[in-house]
């Protein structure tokens, strides 16, 4: 997504990619990260970068009131961290981090929760709200 927003796609990519406001980018509403390494990612910039852009976040956009980007982070995930607190680019673009516990009582203690993020509850029944109220903004500007 970054790379595609920026201007850095390879070519060869960039051929397989259509020209759909799906395929563009155009119409992302929902951005959920979950450990993400962004952080870490973005220490190669002086200034930690720029985030990618949500569309649906801009002013005129149809959906704007459903769009969102969450970062869930574990404390205990030497992986994913907060986002927001990088600058104030992903202070913007950021909707929320969510600190969160993930894992079972052999993971959720170490680096190795991980990979508890899609079977924790405090994850998914917010991702699962997501969805569906931008089902219903969807539906209730068609209907």
């Amino acid at each position: 997504m970054w790379d595609l927003q920026s201007g850095t796609v390879p070519p060869a990519v960039k051929a397989k990619i259509g020209n759909t406001d799906l395929e563009q980018l155009k119409t992302l509403t929902l951005l959920y990260t979950m450990g993400s390494p962004i952080a870490v990612w973005s220490l190669r910039f002086p200034d930690f970068g720029a985030p990618i852009t949500i569309p649906a976040h801009a002013k005129e956009h149809p959906w704007r009131n459903a769009s969102e980007w969450v970062n869930f982070y574990d404390r205990d995930d030497v992986i994913g961290y907060p986002l927001k607190c990088l600058n104030d680019a992903y202070d913007r673009s950021v909707t929320d981090d969510r600190q969160v516990n993930v894992g079972n009582l052999l993971t959720m203690w170490n680096p190795a929760s991980h990979v508890g993020y899609l079977q924790d509850g405090d994850v998914v029944g917010p991702v699962a709200d997501g969805l569906v109220k931008l089902w219903r903004t969807v539906n209730q500007k068609v209907g």
